[in-house]
């Protein structure tokens, strides 16, 4: 999400409906806060904590369900992680789980190509997921049938052609990543949209996913200025819109309603984001025997300067931001269950606004991603499309072209938060199990999931500055003969460059070989692993060697 009208049109936005007090009061479900003492040295805002009473922690701590949020003021404490191999399983990762969501007017770069640079191969290293090309690009750029036509003024150059549509299907092709695609709603031409759904349905066939109607509509009055523009005016102009796509392209599916969403929890932006829940109520009224799934777009900090909670390292990994994420996302996936409909992110990120150098190019953020990817996953989202700006590697992007011979080359590099992705994707199929943090107040998450092969794969997330030890992993309810150890790591949170995971990094030609997995021995049903920077840990627990 990137906007072009200053934020300060959110000073201008008054009585919107209340309902902080519903979302403030709700707790992270598997959170935990330690009955230590806190004597940190360094500012509370680093250390996500959570305000549950003690009665309720207590509870809390006998087992919860399925990830767990701790912290601790020792310099180097003990901890342990505990999870119940007994249970049978809960909410499992989506195959298809992950996703990257791209500017539309991205079409019509050569990058985007099944033969022509490494985009393909990157995508290959992620496993399955979905393309996204809408975004702010999908209100401002025309679709030109006929080349010899000029496009309209208001496109400023901005086009999507058959050759752009045919390149694209031949990605999706060769990647089997499905795309979901925008179409221009803000200049209000349901003929043409339903040309481009037309257009694409032949080049994509059955990997066209959904066709998405323009881009945050609930943007439009507030920060683009179309006036009376409320879930009314919207529903009218998408049943033009449906209809008219409906006669081209028979049978096409679609999502949305594609709502900006962000600072969950701040009053700076609450005029913005508490209506959101309406938006979603609405289109799922109007549209849900049409759709797909309900769409929503999330950010947890903006990169504005008169935001109140700053873009910074520290705000990202707050236990604020952590809590007013996972209020919003199983809000946004209560809502949907209520509808009939799967959740699903479809465009998200760090930092809206494009990101920050320092903070969203980080290690720092390549373990907020790990440890929201699997937020949202445990509370039911059934997809998450990652935004992408590739031509700015100062962003929150996964991958971008760090200078123009990387650009004529289409030779994108991985970029830290890649690097999370490649972790987050190793758990696909997994089923959650019953986790949790003890002995600490770190800084730390830990989730756990049982693959379909039947072994336990174990994700411990330290953001902690100060944690350096050993983690016990505790198995229960199973048997745990041996583990491999596979970990993200970086020279420090700040770090922009010398990420890896597994011990490698992506070669220049997208192509990503981990090294072998560092064998853990076992206690028991105890592994111990252990930390020294902020760092995170895949495990893979099974009864026999492999």
């Amino acid at each position: 999400m990137r906007w072009k009208t200053p934020l300060h049109a959110f000073h201008r936005l008054r009585g919107s409906p209340d309902l902080e007090q519903q979302l403030t009061t709700q707790q992270p479900k598997s959170a935990v806060e330690s009955t230590h003492p806190q004597p940190l040295n360094r500012p509370e805002v680093t250390m996500r904590k959570v305000r549950l009473p003690a009665a309720v922690a207590a509870a809390v701590l006998a087992i919860t369900p399925a990830a767990a949020h701790a912290s601790t003021a020792r310099p180097s404490p003990a901890l342990t992680v505990t999870v119940d191999a007994s249970s049978q399983g809960g909410v499992t990762v989506p195959g298809n789980f992950l996703g990257l969501s791209f500017e539309e007017g991205a079409l019509h770069e050569p990058w985007v190509s099944a033969d022509h640079g490494n985009l393909a191969q990157m995508l290959d290293n992620l496993g399955r997921g979905s393309m996204r090309f809408a975004a702010n690009g999908a209100d401002a750029t025309a679709w030109q049938p006929d080349p010899s036509v000029p496009p309209p003024a208001w496109a400023d150059g901005q086009v999507i052609t058959p050759t752009d549509l045919a390149r694209a299907g031949a990605l999706a092709r060769r990647t089997r990543w499905p795309i979901d695609l925008g179409v221009n709603l803000f200049h209000d031409d349901p003929a043409a949209a339903a040309s481009l759904a037309a257009a694409a349905g032949r080049q994509f066939g059955p990997l066209l996913r959904t066709i998405q109607l323009g881009n945050e509509p609930n943007l439009y009055l507030p920060v683009r200025g179309v006036p009376n523009y409320t879930t009314d005016a919207y529903v009218k102009q998408a049943t033009a819109y449906l209809a008219a796509i409906g006669k081209s392209a028979h049978g096409v599916r679609f999502s949305g309603p594609d709502a900006a969403g962000f600072l969950w929890g701040l009053p700076q932006a609450d005029p913005i984001t508490k209506p959101i829940p309406s938006w979603w109520s609405a289109y799922a009224s109007a549209f849900g025997h049409q759709t797909r799934f309900l769409d929503q777009h999330y950010y947890p900090l903006v990169n504005r300067p008169e935001i109140q909670t700053p873009a910074t390292i520290d705000n990202l990994l707050s236990k604020t931001t952590a809590a007013n994420t996972r209020n919003f996302v199983d809000l946004f996936a209560q809502q949907a269950r209520t509808a009939g409909l799967p959740a699903h992110l479809s465009e998200t990120n760090n930092v809206a606004n494009g990101g920050k150098a320092g903070v969203s190019n980080t290690l720092a953020a390549a373990l907020w991603t790990v440890d929201y990817a699997l937020t949202a996953a445990h509370e039911g989202i059934s997809g998450i499309n990652f935004h992408q700006q590739p031509h700015d590697c100062g962003g929150y992007t996964w991958i971008c072209f760090p200078d123009q011979t990387a650009t004529t080359d289409a030779r994108l590099q991985a970029q830290p938060s890649y690097y999370a992705g490649l972790l987050v994707s190793a758990l696909r199929g997994g089923q959650f199990l019953p986790t949790r943090v003890s002995g600490t107040e770190a800084n730390v998450t830990a989730y756990a999931v049982r693959s379909p092969d039947g072994a336990v794969r174990v994700v411990i997330d330290n953001l902690d500055n100060t944690l350096k030890g050993t983690v016990a992993v505790r198995i229960n309810g199973g048997t745990a003969r041996w583990a491999s150890l596979q970990r993200l790591e970086g020279p420090s949170l700040e770090a922009t460059s010398g990420v890896r995971f597994a011990g490698s990094q992506v070669a220049p030609d997208g192509s990503f070989t981990p090294n072998r997995p560092r064998q853990i021995p076992v206690t028991g049903s105890t592994f111990n692993v252990p930390f020294t920077t902020p760092s995170a840990v895949l495990l893979n627990i099974t009864d026999r060697r492999r």
